[in-house]
């Protein structure tokens, strides 16, 4: 099936050279590579979630600063002098924390990492290091996995709209946090186990029936297409197909804008 989908591929790119062709159920890496170079755009399928069970211990030195970063930026209370500690170990990560100053703080002149960590404040500094160390993390994965992980993040908030302002944030926090599975080679108990995550967002990680972990395997419905689950779901919370489709619609839009921000 996926040689017939490289060489329609191929055709189609010398064809009309800008097309953008999209191919779902993409099932393991080879046929990723082999489809990515015959010129298809946009992957969608099980092998972008699909963990390959090693240890958080096998990571390189530079991925587990990000980690720690990560860590702290899921705790309750962030710790703003260990987070600039920890970003001031990368100088990528400085120029993009200063870049996002810059942007925000108007006529402020920045004197130091500090200053603009501070400046930038809890809920921004919270997003941008969690969203930044997750496209980190994965630089040697496909950019699909950052971009779901996002998706999951903003579908799970339109879904909790009108909830209160912790259920929010940690319903976002669980869309970021359910595709490091898959970003780290691990399996989900062990990043739950090692993170200092709320009940509220292991619960929702673990897949147990609460509103983020219902949000989340609804998210996971659509993108496998599984329209028995689906189907189900809108009928428990008494909402339409076209209301489900403006919000996955939503998170896609906000996932792109997100990545052209921090790239």
């Amino acid at each position: 099936v996926y040689k017939r989908q490289i060489l329609q591929a191929k055709k189609l790119k010398r064809k009309y050279p800008k097309t953008k062709i999209v191919v779902e159920r993409i099932e393991d890496n080879d046929t990723f590579k082999q489809l990515a170079d015959a010129g298809v755009d946009y992957f969608q399928g099980y092998f972008f979630s699909k963990p390959e069970m090693m240890s958080l211990q096998n990571i390189s030195p530079t991925k587990m600063v990000v980690l720690e970063l990560l860590k702290l930026s899921s705790q309750s209370d962030l710790d703003f002098t260990l987070v600039q500690q920890k970003v001031a170990k990368d100088l990528s990560l400085t120029a993009r924390v200063l870049k996002l100053a810059n942007g925000v703080c108007g006529d402020t002149q920045i004197s130091s990492l500090s200053q603009a960590i501070i400046y930038l404040g809890e809920d921004l500094i919270r997003q941008f290091i969690t969203v930044l160390a997750l496209s980190e993390l994965g630089q040697d994965k496909p950019s699909e996995l950052t971009k779901l992980g996002l998706v999951r993040a903003k579908f799970i908030n339109l879904r909790l709209e009108g909830q209160d302002y912790q259920l929010l944030n940690a319903g976002y926090l669980v869309g970021l946090v359910s595709v490091l599975d898959a970003v780290l080679d691990t399996q989900m108990d062990n990043i739950v186990k090692d993170f200092k995550l709320s009940d509220v967002c292991k619960q929702g990680l673990l897949g147990s029936k609460s509103l983020i972990g219902n949000a989340l395997n609804l998210c996971k419905a659509i993108e496998v297409d599984d329209w028995e689950l689906i189907e189900t779901q809108l009928q428990k919370e008494g909402i339409n197909a076209n209301q489900l489709a403006v919000s996955y619609t939503k998170a896609l839009f906000y996932a792109d804008d997100i990545l052209d921000e921090i790239k």
